[in-house]
């Protein structure tokens, strides 16, 4: 069982502190899924790196399964460099 994660507001931004990376990568790519079944055509920046790929890899599985399309979606990749 996870341990409940912790949520708290920085003006207008949402911060969500979770236990574990496990628990924050799956709340992402909920989030991601929840805005693409909401708007298809949403404009996503993506980060480059390992640090997303739990998440990229949890999008991945949503997709195969049919339950996520990235077709109408616009994606920039971000890249520190």
């Amino acid at each position: 069982m996870q341990p409940p994660s912790r949520e708290f507001r920085v003006d207008r931004l949402r911060v969500v502190i979770h236990a574990t990376p496990d628990a924050a990568a799956a709340s992402v790519a909920a989030e991601i899924a929840a805005r693409l079944v909401e708007a298809p055509t949403t404009v996503l920046g993506l980060a480059t790196g390992r640090t997303p790929i739990p998440v990229y890899d949890d999008l991945v599985r949503r997709h195969l399964r049919g339950e996520l399309s990235f077709a109408r979606a616009t994606t920039f990749n971000l890249d520190e460099y």
